[in-house]
């Protein structure tokens, strides 16, 4: 395979944790180095340059992945980004409905979350699930990033995917998976 590159544009360390366990290995079947940018403390312009720097290499990618929070409709949250990163092609940008914080709890259940002391459950597929809304499921005693590694530890794909239209968009738009 001839070398590629793919920069995957994440906003944080949540957003990390996931991809890193959940998604790195999927994206390193396609591209023979996959690299984390975390771009939320970068200003415009270092984001804009590293942009540039990408564009303008043989064989490089990249990918921008940004939550919805709450906005009117994903073609806004698109131009919104554009518009902060510049020369972003739109067609690399993904939007995490409705927070990062949905593709973690759309891969466990009530079950899994009653399992590890959770008393205040998920009411619906995960897919409007807030970062505030997260952090109401979140066992009183457990550590927010400690309850992060358990969902990841425990985490079905084939469930993810049913209960998260966006992560499903990504998986259909990339990795060409089937319904599991």
């Amino acid at each position: 395979m001839e070398y590629s590159l793919l920069f995957l544009f994440l906003e944080g360390d949540d957003d990390e944790r996931f991809f890193e366990q959940i998604l790195l290995e999927r994206f390193q079947e396609l591209y023979t180095e996959v690299k984390i940018w975390k771009y939320a403390k970068k200003t415009d312009i270092q984001r804009k340059r590293f942009i540039d720097i990408v564009n303008n290499e043989d064989n490089w990618n990249y990918l921008c992945f940004r939550d919805f929070d709450s906005n009117t409709c994903i073609t806004s949250k698109k131009e919104s980004i554009i518009s902060k990163f510049d020369r972003i092609v739109i067609e690399n940008i993904f939007v995490v409905v409705e927070e990062i914080e949905s593709w973690y709890l759309a891969g466990v259940d009530n079950d899994f979350l009653r399992s590890i002391g959770a008393t205040n459950l998920m009411d619906c597929p995960s897919i409007y699930i807030t970062k505030e809304k997260f952090n109401h499921i979140i066992p009183k005693e457990m550590p927010r990033i400690q309850f992060m590694r358990k969902i990841l530890q425990s985490y079905d794909i084939d469930l993810a995917l049913t209960n998260n239209k966006s992560l499903k968009y990504l998986f259909d738009t990339l990795f060409s998976i089937e319904d599991g």
